[in-house]
């Protein structure tokens, strides 16, 4: 059947489904709506396909569809500007930003962002005579910066900033990753990884449903780490892949079961593992100042990081990073590469006198921006040595890891000042690995104020004000233990 000027898309005729059609790919009969391409004066044509039987009790036809010139007939969206969140429609042959939508609709398919505004063409789809930096969904956060963090603009309950976006593509009409519904004969699905806002390692399980069927998984767009088969019906792969890119993970069945009937292909069930989880121990000093009450050096305040609890401050004491990867087969000693930190802020001691103001009872502007040693305003300024922290990252079994974080560090302004001290155990158990759990052990001093973060979740605090605990309460011993456990958000 010839059906030139088409793109590759089809929808059923209640526009409820849709889905890029690669060559020669077996279908099901019924009718469908093609949906046409500039080169078709009516571009959606509706096609009724019954082709005579392939095989007995087996009611399947297969039809070469041709492009639309220059689009590629193996993606949705050939310029790659396909808007990342589904439309309200729900309906996938509306996705702003896909070959047959920008045809339709007078926007070149081949140009990512037609009049160089920086902003996608699916962006300007999805939001026509709107102000791109108007508030869609009411939630507080304009529509560009829900771009720029990955959030979805026409959710009120999308706020939180994500790595990345997933969407599916698949050749077969009404595809669910719930391991039930077939993909056809050498059919296949994409999962992308949309908007990637940090160099990172992916990670994905695919398991192959009711009927022993062989596939493939490839990464295009990403650096394979490894393939490891867990069956020959199960599979975890991972892969690295830079930040603004679009890689995704191609998965097709081989074909090799024609005969079975009405099981043309595999039924995937498929999840995105989150295997990779950044851990920070921070301590910081919540007051605005301090004094020293070991030494007495009259006169003379400490500057202290004035703030809450917050994964997002910039001042600290100390504070040490590292990521850990639980799925053994995603990464084989759990520890990623080049993500251990281990950080000290700088301390700065004050003239009193000059420096605190005797309204607020705070530091003045004038202290904290003064850069010269020396008084009548800083006096000095130093940070402390890292030789006391250490971080170390041992795989407890293949699907479970555990950090241990140890820290110790004094004012490097007073000389044998008493350091802070703590030491921490934190254990990632992702046994199951949709809903990964916690727990973290250890000791810490009475002061300073101390947060423990795995990714955005605090799952430690301890704040010496409202505990009533200063400065000697750096001493020995560790005055708090710590051992609590939990789910992982």
């Amino acid at each position: 059947m010839n059906v030139g000027g088409f793109v590759i898309q089809v929808a059923d005729t209640g526009y409820t489904n849709a889905y890029v059609f690669p060559p020669n790919t077996w279908i099901d009969p019924g009718r469908f709506l093609l949906l046409g391409g500039s080169l078709v004066t009516n571009r959606d044509l509706e096609v009724d396909f019954t082709m005579p039987n392939r095989f007995a009790n087996d009611a399947t036809a297969a039809v070469r569809l041709a492009a639309e010139v220059g689009t590629n007939p193996n993606t949705w969206a050939t310029d790659g500007d396909i808007f990342p969140w589904p439309p309200l429609s729900g309906a996938v042959s509306d996705w702003w930003g896909s070959d047959s939508y920008e045809i339709a609709n007078g926007w070149n398919p081949l140009v990512f962002d037609e009049n160089a505004n920086g902003i996608p063409d699916s962006w300007e789809m999805a939001f026509p005579s709107t102000n791109l930096y108007a508030d869609a969904d009411g939630d507080g956060i304009s529509n560009d910066d829900e771009l720029a963090q990955n959030s979805d603009p026409n959710d009120i309950n999308s706020t939180t900033a994500q790595p990345y976006v997933i969407r599916y593509e698949s050749s077969m009409p009404g595809w669910e990753k719930d391991g039930m519904t077939d993909i056809g004969l050498e059919g296949w699905v994409k999962t992308y990884f949309e908007g990637l806002k940090a160099d990172m390692d992916l990670c994905v399980w695919v398991k192959e449903g009711r009927t022993q069927e062989e596939f493939r998984v490839v990464w295009r767009g990403a650096t394979e780490k490894g393939i490891h088969w867990l069956s020959e019906q199960e599979v975890v792969t991972s892969a690295s892949a830079g930040a603004d890119t679009r890689p995704y993970l191609f998965v097709q069945d081989l074909g090799m079961h024609p005969d079975y009937t009405n099981t043309l292909g595999g039924e995937y069930k498929m999840a995105v593992l989150k295997a990779e989880f950044p851990i920070e121990v921070t301590a910081f000093i919540p007051h605005d100042h301090i004094s020293d009450p070991f030494h007495s050096i009259m006169g003379i305040v400490f500057g202290g990081d004035d703030r809450g609890f917050d994964k997002n401050a910039t001042s600290y004491r100390m504070r040490q990073k590292v990521a850990v990867v639980t799925i053994e087969e995603c990464d084989a000693d759990g520890l990623k590469e080049g993500s251990i930190a281990n950080l000290v802020g700088t301390t700065r001691s004050y003239d009193e006198a000059t420096s605190v103001d005797s309204g607020t009872g705070k530091l003045t502007a004038a202290a904290k921006a003064d850069t010269v040693t020396g008084a009548p305003l800083m006096i000095d300024y130093g940070t402390a040595s890292t030789s006391g922290m250490n971080i170390t990252v041992n795989r407890l079994t293949n699907r479970k890891v555990e950090a241990v974080i140890v820290g110790s560090a004094a004012n490097p302004l007073v000389p044998f000042a008493p350091a802070i001290d703590y030491d921490f155990t934190v254990t990632i158990d992702s046994t199951d690995p949709l809903n990964s759990t916690y727990q973290i052990t250890g000791s810490h001093d009475g002061f300073p104020a101390y947060e423990v973060y795995i990714s955005n979740q605090r799952i430690h605090e301890h704040d010496p004000i409202a505990t009533g605990e200063g400065p000697l309460s750096l001493g020995p011993p560790k005055e708090h233990n710590v051992n609590h456990s939990g789910d992982i958000q």
